[in-house]
């Protein structure tokens, strides 16, 4: 017996994982019809955004609930069974946190982290973890320095100085020692001001004007002291509901600032 048929007959759970386009999906679905083929329960479940797994397996749908895979077109028809379903990434990592937290108030804490509810959106929306920390990770630094609000003469409003939300879906790779780890775009102090005077307004020049928003990404405005959110274009629906509940705690922490900031 090979070490994969040992693996198939005695393990619960099997993880097929590694960078994009390696055949994740395909392999997953062979192991789950071979499980299914030896009498066992199989269950193949998918983060994959594309829905890869519902055309590799010939069933209509794919979502949060388990999806029985037909396998009365096989010549031998296997004894065993093969679901399929999406997983719902965010709402597994918030039952996680409360599962295991020490306390509902340890949870609470987690859950409102603003880099935990990064992460957790990231995944959800099929991002990788390591842009959604480098996206933090640049936020804190930056913003912090940055004016709370700045000025746009075209937009007529006030615009957050976020660093990295009018480009966020937009990414690139770095060399580490062990290959290469995807990380976030960000915009310059140019992107910021009404004339860039031919400078680069974001690392990778997505953006063409001053105050844009790539397609993928979002900007925070403000005028006559309401707060809304604008979209690009091709901004991914999985996280526009956690970004249209967030604006509020945006609008307030600026607040906040200002009163730390105003003299006394």
């Amino acid at each position: 017996m090979s070490a994969l048929d040992a693996a198939l007959e005695t393990r619960r759970i099997l993880l097929c994982v590694g960078s994009g386009g390696v055949g994740k999906t395909t392999a997953a679905a062979a192991l789950g019809l071979a499980g299914a083929r030896r009498g066992r329960r199989a269950a193949v479940l998918t983060i994959d955004p594309a829905r890869r797994l519902k055309d590799a397996l010939g069933i209509k749908a794919l979502d949060g609930e388990p999806h029985r895979v037909p396998l009365e077109r096989l010549k031998e028809r296997p004894s065993g069974t093969l679901d399929a379903m999406l997983l719902d990434a965010k709402r597994t990592f918030d039952g996680l946190i409360r599962r295991y937290a020490p306390s509902d108030a340890a949870a609470e804490r987690v859950l409102a982290n603003r880099i935990y509810q990064s992460v957790s959106t990231t995944l959800a929306a099929h991002e990788s973890v390591s842009s959604a920390t480098s996206h933090e990770a640049v936020e804190l630094q930056c913003d912090i320095f940055c004016a709370s609000w700045s000025y746009s003469n075209r937009l007529h409003c006030l615009v957050a100085t976020e660093a990295c939300d009018p480009v966020q879906s937009d990414t690139y790779t770095i060399p580490t020692g062990g290959g290469a780890v995807e990380v976030s775009n960000f915009v310059t102090p140019y992107y910021f001001t009404e004339d860039a005077l031919g400078a680069p307004l974001d690392h990778l020049g997505t953006v063409k004007e001053t105050f844009g928003i790539a397609k993928g990404g979002y900007q925070i405005r403000m005028k006559g002291g309401a707060v809304t959110n604008v979209f690009g274009e091709g901004f991914s629906d999985d996280v526009r509901a956690g970004k249209e509940a967030g604006h509020g705690r945006t609008f307030w922490r600026h607040v906040t600032m200002a009163l730390a900031m105003a003299p006394e």
